[in-house]
């Protein structure tokens, strides 16, 4: 399984291609949002202190937990009277599958192996035959924090220039669409 910061990474990912206009585009609630969904698939990892057993890699990382979360947002969304209800709600739940999707391509020493990806249709754990990325250890010694740290160094060597790449080609593609809609608005006032 990935880090944190690996999983925060594609939401960052998700916000940066999505974004409309630069206004989205730079707004800091919408990324820490968006990675906040793309994290918070571990909070399963707090279950084992409610009942004692293991939650982890199970139906919160999975197609359906997705689907659920797109369902929370879109209902929240509309009470508040949101205009871009459905775009919220779909958005949220591509953050939170980027989870498990991100998952499936790191390695797992820890059983079950992989998450169960495909909720509620199947409850195999799934994991990728190709392993991008280390798995990280959950426990408290020097070689845990030693492999977690090169797991963390190997998901920045990858993440990060894809996330930069994106927002940039984003924003540039942004500038291209307000100059288009500055030049329609200008030729629109002149006909006027």
């Amino acid at each position: 399984m990935a880090t944190p910061v690996g999983h925060g990474l594609l939401g960052l990912l998700v916000h940066s291609l999505s974004a409309r206009d630069r206004h989205e585009l730079t707004s800091p609630a919408r990324a820490l949002g968006l990675a906040a969904a793309a994290v918070a698939a571990d909070l399963d990892l707090a279950l084992r202190w409610v009942d004692g057993r293991n939650h982890h890699q199970a139906e919160m990382h999975s197609l359906g937990a997705a689907l659920i979360v797109t369902g929370a947002v879109w209902c929240v969304a509309r009470l508040r009277s949101s205009p871009c209800a459905r775009r919220s709600a779909a958005l949220a739940g591509l953050a939170w599958f980027s989870h498990p999707a991100l998952d499936f391509l790191s390695g797992d020493t820890n059983p079950p192996f992989g998450p169960m990806i495909l909720w509620p249709a199947s409850r195999t754990h799934l994991i990728s035959p190709v392993t991008v990325f280390l798995d990280t250890r959950r426990a408290l010694s020097w070689d845990s924090l030693h492999h977690n740290s090169l797991a963390l160094l190997l998901e920045l060597a990858i993440l990060v220039p894809v996330v930069a790449a994106a927002g940039i080609w984003r924003w540039h593609r942004l500038r291209g669409k307000t100059r288009a809609l500055l030049r329609q608005a200008g030729r629109g006032d002149s006909l006027a």
